[in-house]
């Protein structure tokens, strides 16, 4: 289940994430779990605007 304070869905690699701002933590709603830490630093990393990559909004 989608933890409730949560920005998004953002796209990345074909899945839609959400970031929950309480944990700081990139959930993956195809998985319904939060993502290994590893991929959630480099796209936390990328969701603060560090480095240029294809994360953004759905439309």
């Amino acid at each position: 289940m989608k933890p409730k304070n949560t920005e998004g869905p953002f796209n990345f690699d074909g899945r839609e994430v959400y970031f929950d701002l309480e944990k700081s933590e990139f959930w993956d709603s195809k998985t319904d779990s939060y993502l290994d830490h590893a991929i959630g630093l480099v796209l936390i990393d990328l969701y603060f605007g560090h480095q240029k990559a294809p994360l953004g909004p759905k439309k």
